[in-house]
């Protein structure tokens, strides 16, 4: 099945924004995470995907003090575990 990748740069937020952020993430559907110390990728079912949610989400953060930004972008899905296997 296709899924959306987030991007979400988080250069100056706090480990506790970051922990906030991916647990709501995961609360609307969200069900798989990737970071590092400028950005976090979110993985989330194409079907699972509301737009409505997101907007939600981003109000809530907002009145939390936390900017959601990010870009999407579809892909399509594959054997994870086959391509970590490739790297090694």
């Amino acid at each position: 099945m296709p899924f959306l990748e987030f991007e979400i740069p988080v250069r100056s937020w706090t480990a506790e924004e970051r922990e906030i952020v991916m647990a709501k993430m995961y609360l609307i559907g969200f069900e798989g995470f990737t970071e590092d110390e400028d950005m976090i990728q979110a993985y989330i079912d194409e079907m699972a995907h509301s737009s409505e949610a997101i907007n939600d989400l981003e109000d809530e953060l907002s009145d939390l003090g936390i900017t959601l930004q990010y870009r999407f972008h579809r892909r399509e899905d594959q054997n994870w575990n086959k391509e970590w296997e490739s790297q090694f």
